[in-house]
């Protein structure tokens, strides 16, 4: 949850994607272009897919690169790193917005 003294942003998913999970991935599908093209589809790796699944609009990013370090021993520059990344990734296609 986002803590009132915690500066970090939160995002959440858009409305220009919708996720599947299929087995163990998780499949991003445009469906604001024209139809769901295939070759826009985007598959998000092991980490990618547990931050997705945090982007709830109300978890800062702070929380999130906890969660990571907590959750794959990895350290917290590591995590913050990895998050920043697939945010910026997410960002460019239109798949998350800032709240």
């Amino acid at each position: 949850m986002q803590n009132r003294t915690d500066p970090s942003p939160c995002f959440r998913a858009s409305d220009s994607f919708v996720s599947r999970r299929i087995g163990d991935e998780i499949l991003l599908v445009p469906i604001r272009q024209h139809g769901a093209e295939l070759h826009n589809i985007v598959r998000l790796n092991d980490v990618a897919a547990f931050i997705w699944e945090r982007l709830d609009g109300s978890t800062s990013c702070t929380a999130l690169t906890m969660a990571i370090v907590g959750h794959y021993l990895v350290d917290e520059a590591e995590a913050a790193a990895d998050l920043a990344a697939l945010l910026d990734q997410l960002r460019a296609i239109d798949a998350i917005e800032a709240v």
